[in-house]
């Protein structure tokens, strides 16, 4: 077994044990697509402008490339994403996307009002 299917292995055993079920529906609108994410309500997320590094906290969601790639689709910015946060379902906007593993993507999401 190659190293990238060592860590597709990982990557799909903690979204079995922590993820939870995300409706996406791409910019633009689109058919929703159901996938299974780790829900993160407070991430430290990092940004580099041209002259500058900052470093936030924001919800994250850490998602498997393949299941956007599964259903036909890649990750946006712009999407929306839906889905159950303490018993209240939320919707949120995809604001950036950062690759952090063979295999995995952190969307990096806003509250959407």
């Amino acid at each position: 077994m190659d190293i990238d299917a060592i860590m597709d292995t990982a990557i799909t055993a903690a979204r079995d044990v922590f993820g939870r079920a995300v409706s996406y529906v791409p910019p633009g609108g689109g058919a929703a697509v159901s996938i299974v994410a780790d829900f993160q309500r407070s991430a430290q997320t990092q940004s580099t402008g041209q002259t500058v590094e900052a470093s936030t906290y924001a919800p994250v969601l850490d998602c498997r490339e393949a299941d956007f790639t599964e259903a036909g689709i890649v990750p946006e910015m712009g999407a929306l994403v839906t889905l159950t946060v303490e018993g209240v379902e939320q919707t949120f906007e995809v604001v950036d996307i950062t690759p952090v593993a063979v295999g995995t993507v952190h969307l990096q999401l806003g509250r959407r009002r």
